[in-house]
């Protein structure tokens, strides 16, 4: 009798791990959320809604085996630590931080819940992860930036503006954890260029006019706009008020240009493509994969945008841009107020490697082998005088790899 119980006793236990695959398939996962805006903003609620249309196409549905949990941060610090502490104590399966602020304050938060990340500068050199093809850790995900943009901003405007004497960095230190490491980009490219940085901290709306009027009463003055969630979510504003005392602004969006800023440069429009992304690693996470296994990837294509309405800076605009854009392919429609010529490279994302479209490292090239078309159309909509503004469609033929320093 008791050889027969032992052995039933065995027989059940050898059907454990049967019952627990199927309780473990049966299991509704919980994914937390943290936005970094506020939930009425539209552009959000896109990304957010292509992030879920993914993950219910690789098989997860909410309400069946999948439930979410969302915060949105509204660009505040203060906000983001609160969110972070509520949604790590719910003890989710895993964590999507959306911008470099709700990311530290989950790192600080939890180092053993999985977290997927995306629109993050950098996060090798901010210390988020190990390396790009092998992150370590609880983080993985895709990053937005590389901080050599800071550079890159800086000699924009000094092309588009030739008489550039200084340039103000705007950002708010609370919500822009990563503006240390734009600066010095930022102070090195101007110092070559005989430029003048002016470091400009705002906290609340009510800071941005009484900086940007005692700034612009300087003449041969430009802004730069650091990738910041809180200026993002006010550059409407900024683009204004850039506007009203004829200040040339870049930002790091084309949402900025739209609003009324004179140019923008970065990896624009892709936002939404890393939210897509985000729901693959969060995927493969439920699935049973760990971070560490999952590299880090990085952008692979930066677009410039500039506003053609700004009369005083219309007019050979395109000459001045052209000379730094050689290699770009130049896309503009019939009648369009913008001028968007973009590059994109070819990334190994598995190892971190890359490979530019004839623009190594953010750096000048000449035209090389090259085949053009001359295109013109209205300087801007309103102008009666009609004058027109030629531009230059050229695609180059050659790659340079990351890293490379080809000269001038």
């Amino acid at each position: 009798m008791q050889r027969r119980k032992c052995i039933e006793g065995l027989g059940g236990a050898a059907a454990w791990p049967v019952v627990a695959k199927a309780q473990e398939r049966e299991r509704i996962r919980r994914v937390s959320v943290l936005m970094n805006r506020v939930a009425t903003n539209t552009e959000s609620q896109s990304w957010l809604a292509a992030f879920i249309q993914e993950l219910r196409q690789l098989g997860w549905t909410e309400g069946q085996n999948l439930r979410f949990v969302i915060c949105w941060s509204a660009s505040d610090a203060q906000l983001a630590r609160t969110c972070a502490a509520q949604l790590i104590g719910l003890t989710p399966d895993v964590i999507l931080a959306n911008s470099t602020l709700n990311l530290k304050v989950i790192q600080q938060a939890t180092s053993t819940v999985p977290v997927v990340f995306v629109e993050v500068a950098d996060p090798v050199k901010q210390g988020f992860v190990a390396s790009f093809g092998h992150p370590g850790g609880n983080l993985t995900g895709f990053s937005m930036f590389e901080f050599s943009l800071g550079g890159k901003w800086v000699d924009l405007l000094k092309n588009v503006v030739p008489g550039l004497e200084r340039v103000a960095a705007m950002f708010n230190p609370e919500t822009s954890p990563q503006t240390k490491f734009f600066m010095p980009e930022i102070e090195a490219a101007a110092a070559s260029l005989g430029v003048q940085v002016i470091s400009m901290p705002v906290r609340a709306i009510a800071d941005f006019e009484p900086a940007l009027v005692s700034f612009a009463n300087q003449s041969n003055s430009g802004l730069i706009l650091l990738a910041d969630v809180f200026l993002n979510l006010h550059e409407s504003l900024i683009a204004d008020l850039a506007s009203r005392y004829r200040l040339p602004a870049i930002g790091f969006k084309a949402s900025f240009v739209k609003a009324g800023g004179l140019m923008a440069y970065g990896n624009l429009g892709s936002v939404g493509g890393q939210f897509r992304q985000a729901a693959t690693y969060v995927d493969s996470i439920l699935r049973g994969s760990k971070p560490s296994d999952l590299p880090v990837q990085a952008a692979d294509r930066y677009t410039l945008v500039i506003n053609l309405v700004w009369g005083d800076f219309c007019q050979g605009v395109a000459t001045r841009i052209l000379s730094i854009f050689s290699s770009f392919s130049f896309f503009v429609r019939p009648g369009s107020r913008f001028f968007v010529p973009t590059y994109t490279s070819t990334r190994r994302r598995a190892q971190g490697r890359s490979r530019l479209a004839a623009f190594g490292g953010h750096r000048r090239l000449g035209l090389g082998r090259h085949r053009a078309r001359r295109q013109t159309w209205p300087c801007r909509d309103d102008d009666r005088r009609g004058a027109r503004v030629s531009r230059t469609n050229v695609r180059a033929a050659s790659l340079y790899s990351v890293g490379q320093r080809p000269e001038p």
